[in-house]
């Protein structure tokens, strides 16, 4: 059984040569678990306009988080992206293109800093590298 909500179910037995009789009772007990969130930076994009992997962006389930702060640097520590704009997490378009002061950067190794707020409060940090892949 897998009801959506915590059912009883009963069932009753009958043998009728004897006239026997027997029954038994079961609670499914259905315990909700809150979503996680985890969220995920990928280690890796290509903004080459091909449609797959243009922007470098978070990725976390629906809802969980309430604020955000995603800053990316070179790797002399030039900061080279930053926002705080939520709707990264769920549209494919938003993020880092790969662009900093109107040009294209080459292939590189940068680095990110990403502070969130879930919408339970726990305060989140996450540190890491990228590659951009043109």
């Amino acid at each position: 059984a897998s009801p959506a909500q915590t059912t009883a179910y009963c069932v009753t037995v009958t043998k009728t040569s004897t006239g026997c009789v027997d029954n038994a009772c079961m609670t499914v007990t259905v315990t909700t678990i809150p979503e996680t969130c985890e969220p995920y930076i990928p280690n890796a994009f290509s903004p080459n306009a091909d449609g797959e992997n243009n922007y470098l962006r978070v990725r976390a389930p629906d809802n969980c988080i309430k604020e955000l702060s995603l800053t990316i640097y070179d790797r002399w520590g030039e900061k080279v992206f930053t926002s705080t704009d939520i709707s990264m997490i769920g549209d494919p378009t938003k993020g880092w293109d790969g662009i900093y002061k109107g040009k294209l950067l080459n292939t590189g190794v940068f680095v990110y800093y990403f502070t969130a707020t879930l919408n339970d409060g726990t305060p989140l940090e996450l540190t890491g590298n990228i590659s951009l892949i043109r």
